[in-house]
Parts: C-alpha cells; structure tokens; sequence
C-alpha cells in the first residue's frame, strides 16, 4: 500500500443517490429588520428553516439566499440572487423536526424587497416574501 493511494476500488464506496428520493418537507419563515452597518443603513434577513417531514427523513444542504424580488413574494427575473449577502450560516442539514435559524446581512442600497429562496440536495426550492420594513 503507497500513503495516499485510495483503498479498494469505486465499486466498493455506497452509492447515495437513493437518498435523492428521500424528499425532505421543509417550511421556512423568513423576516427583514433595518440593521446599522459600516457602510450605513443595512438589511438584516432572518430565515427560521424546519423540517416538518413526519418520517426520519434529513434535509441535506439545506441553504438559504437572498434574492430581489417583488413586494408579493416572487423573484424578479434575471439573475437576481444578491452576491453581496453575508450569511452567519447556510448548507445546514436537519432531521425530521430540527429547526434553525440564520441570518443573512446586506447593504439595503443593494437590495428593495428581498425574496428568500431555500432549497437542498433532497428538497425542490421553494421562495419566501421578507418586505423590509420602512426606515
């Protein structure tokens, strides 16, 4: 054996995409509050993520981000994920009633209404309506 060889061959290793089928239900609420940053007046979005699947099932990379979107909860079109949000999470996974909470912070100059989407390996991406709040 040479130190950096893999062992066995990849017939071997488990196979996980049977776990695709394993579809997560998860429910996510999602809230935007004025935050003070550096550069001025910033957004903070707050997203509580849950798994409400009834069997064990896990949500895996789970994440959240932030998207411009409309006042009623759609996403505007074109390439509207924000790239400048700063998450203090995101890729999470959570077990058949696990919950967590994460927070997303951004310039509110870079963004109007923002939509939060959360999607996973094993969950189809649903969008969020979080209106910031007036000044």
């Amino acid at each position: 054996m040479t130190l950096g060889q893999p062992q066995g061959t990849p017939s071997q290793y488990v196979n996980l995409q049977v776990l695709k089928t394993l579809q997560a239900s998860v429910t996510a609420t999602a809230t935007t509050t004025h935050r003070a940053n550096p550069d001025g007046v910033g957004l903070a979005d707050t997203v509580m993520i849950t798994n409400t699947s009834a069997a064990p099932t896990v949500g895996f990379v789970l994440r959240a981000d932030v998207r411009r979107g409309a006042a009623a909860g759609a996403e505007l079109a074109g390439g509207n994920e924000l790239q400048s949000s700063i998450w203090n999470d995101n890729d999470i996974a959570l077990w058949n009633g696990e919950l967590q909470t994460l927070t997303a912070t951004c310039s509110s100059a870079d963004l109007a209404t923002p939509v939060i989407g959360v999607s996973g390996w094993n969950r189809p991406k649903i969008d969020i309506a979080a209106p910031a709040p007036a000044p």
